[in-house]
C-alpha cells in the first residue's frame, strides 16, 4: 500500500476495511488532496490538513459501508414539510429565478409558491404522483439555493 503509513493501515483495517477498501480510500485522499489544495494555508502545518481529510476519507468509506436504509416517502407525508420561500421574495422574483429549471421542475414551483396550490393539487394538475412532486420540488429548490445563494 504505498500511500499510507503502518498506523493509519492498522486503523483502518481494525475498523473492518480490506485492503481493495484501503486502496479506494487512499485514491479518494489524493483526489480531495488535489481538489481541496487550495484551502492548505501555507503558514499552518501540512500534517493536521492532510489527517483531517483522511479522516473524513474513512468516515465516509463507513457509512457507505453500513449502507442505507429505505423507506417509502408515501408514509412521512405529514412528517415532511414544505419548505418556506424567503419572505422578502415576491411572486415576480420567484417566477424570474425559476426560469432557470427544466419544464416539469418550474412547473411544480411555480403551481406551489406563486399559485399556492398544494402537492396533491400539484400532482393531480401534472399527472403525477404527490411523492414525485415532493421530490422534484425539493431539487428545484436545491438547484435554485444553488444557483442564487441562501442570501437573495
Amino acid at each position: 500500500m504505498p500511500a499510507t503509513s503502518a498506523g493509519g493501515r492498522s486503523r483502518a483495517c481494525t475498523s473492518g476495511h480490506s485492503e481493495a477498501d484501503l486502496e479506494d480510500i487512499v485514491q479518494e485522499t489524493l483526489l480531495a488532496l488535489h481538489l481541496r489544495r487550495h484551502t492548505w494555508n501555507g503558514d499552518e502545518a501540512f500534517s493536521p490538513w492532510l489527517n483531517a481529510i483522511v479522516k473524513y476519507k474513512l468516515i465516509d468509506s463507513m457509512r457507505r459501508r453500513t449502507g442505507r436504509r429505505w423507506l417509502p416517502i408515501d408514509d412521512y407525508v405529514d412528517v415532511l414539510a414544505v419548505e418556506e420561500v424567503h419572505p422578502g421574495l415576491q411572486s415576480r422574483d420567484i417566477i424570474k429565478m425559476a426560469e432557470v429549471l427544466p419544464e416539469k421542475q418550474r412547473a411544480i414551483v411555480l403551481a406551489i409558491f406563486v399559485d399556492g396550490r398544494s402537492t396533491a393539487e400539484t400532482a393531480s394538475r401534472l399527472n403525477m404522483t404527490e411523492s414525485a412532486v415532493r421530490v422534484a420540488l425539493h431539487r428545484a429548490l436545491g438547484k435554485l439555493a444553488k444557483r442564487f445563494g441562501e442570501g437573495t
